[in-house]
């Protein structure tokens, strides 16, 4: 992330407006007409021959990741994979009956800990157990502040068919999978991730490090963050960029940063905010379709 000192007229505090309601998705299809963009992780970039298993010898992986002599890319932008000891494995195709191919944490505690870079209002994936090794599931659902949002009850998982779970809400941060029964994690499979309306969110407090977050917008879209004294409605003129959209700014907004969203339609910046910063309003506008996010009040 990108550290930026900014002027005292840009702060940031709590998030003024929610989205979807919190629930599980008992299956994809669930999915319909609530997320805009979204991506799929089907693990498949990483080459490993059928029925085989490698331990990749890391704890965490993301897109910038190397493994096994391979990468980066093996996963999608958007989401860090992780566990706390041992390692991640990574398993080909019908590695003990599972249909194609998955990954799992080998840590001793049996978790497998998924990270957003920026919130999501909609999450879901298959999770699967060996042939032989039948499991038990728990998972873990965080917002974006790291407060428990949702803690399933336990998921039977009789072998390698897949079993979906998934979860909306307004800013889900974090997702634990954890084994009840086996001392692995559950495998994980299909992991798809998005987001409905554009969101702006935030952690940390003003004055201080702060981290911005903007989701649900148009994958490698251009964002401008404009900043203003109040809240109100101001309709952007003509001889700038997506003339007629209406903010929710009050008086003349100004431009204070500029963001770059990445293939998954998120974008962060981390932000060191002086005292003056804190007591001013911040609203996101896509540049790519002209869609605005929600106003972060001080």
């Amino acid at each position: 992330m990108k550290s930026v000192l900014i002027p005292a007229a840009l702060g940031a505090a709590m998030l003024l407006s929610g989205t979807l309601s919190a629930q599980v998705l008992p299956h994809r299809a669930g999915w319909n007409g609530r997320i805009n963009s979204s991506v799929t992780e089907g693990f498949e970039n990483f080459a490993i021959a059928p029925a085989n298993g490698e331990v990749l010898w890391i704890l965490s992986l993301d897109d910038t990741s190397l493994a096994g002599g391979q990468g980066p890319g093996l996963v999608l932008d958007g989401c860090t994979y992780s566990c706390n000891d041992t390692s991640l494995q990574w398993n080909g195709a019908n590695y003990y009956g599972t249909p194609s191919k998955t990954i799992f944490s080998i840590a001793s505690d049996g978790i497998l800990t998924l990270t957003y870079d920026a919130p999501m209002s909609a999450i879901g994936f298959d999770l699967l157990a060996m042939q032989g090794s039948p499991d038990s599931a728990i998972v873990t659902v965080y917002d974006w502040s790291g407060a428990v949002i949702h803690v399933s009850a336990p998921i039977a998982l009789p072998g390698p068919a897949p079993v979906f779970f998934g979860y909306q809400a307004g800013s889900i941060g974090k997702v634990t999978v954890d084994s009840q029964v086996n001392a692995w994690s559950p495998l994980i499979d299909n992991h798809q991730y998005g987001n409905g309306s554009p969101t702006l969110a935030k952690t940390g407090t003003c004055p201080g490090a702060v981290v911005l977050a903007v989701s649900g917008v148009t994958p490698n879209a251009h964002l401008a963050l404009g900043s203003s004294a109040s809240l109100g409605s101001f309709t952007i003129p003509p001889a700038y960029p997506c003339p007629g959209t209406v903010l929710g700014l009050g008086g003349t907004p100004r431009m204070v940063g500029m963001l770059h969203a990445h293939g998954a339609g998120t974008a962060t910046m981390s932000l060191n905010l002086p005292v003056g910063a804190c007591g001013r309003y911040l609203q996101a506008l896509d540049l790519m379709n002209c869609t605005t996010t929600n106003v972060l009040q001080l």
